[in-house]
């Protein structure tokens, strides 16, 4: 009996260190963006270059990996 408590006891233990530690990780401020003109002449050549258009209207899409696996 005592034995299993004292592995309950770790795992709480364990489980606790787990959630402070993802708290503090998820509490991180996040960066600052600086929004500029090189920026967004960059998103519009990536919106060029992935033919956002021809892509936005694609209802789906269907690839496979290394001919083993199959997404839709």
């Amino acid at each position: 009996m005592l034995r299993i408590l004292k592995w309950l006891g770790i795992g709480v233990l364990g489980l606790l260190g787990i959630g402070v530690i993802a708290g503090l990780i998820l509490h991180e401020e996040k960066p600052k963006s600086n929004p500029s003109a090189e920026a967004d002449e960059l998103a519009r050549q990536m919106l060029t270059a992935i033919d956002y258009e021809a892509w936005d209207s694609i209802k789906v899409v269907r690839w496979d990996f290394a001919n083993r696996h199959q997404y839709v």
